[in-house]
């Protein structure tokens, strides 16, 4: 089955490839919550792709 609706993920955060993985883990500790992504540009593209997210902004 083909959704007819577009997929938007509005609320994203990226870093710069040089501090992101540092900046990530430090959300997750501050939040206590587990981080799954590295926080790249290049990481969350692909994320989007694999969960068919049609725009990201």
């Amino acid at each position: 089955m083909i959704n007819k609706y577009k997929i938007f993920d509005v609320h994203i955060h990226i870093f710069p490839d040089k501090i992101a993985q540092k900046a990530v883990e430090n959300i997750g500790r501050y939040y206590q919550i587990d981080m799954y992504e590295n926080g790249t540009v290049d990481a969350l593209l692909e994320s989007g792709r694999q969960l068919g997210v049609d725009r990201l902004s």
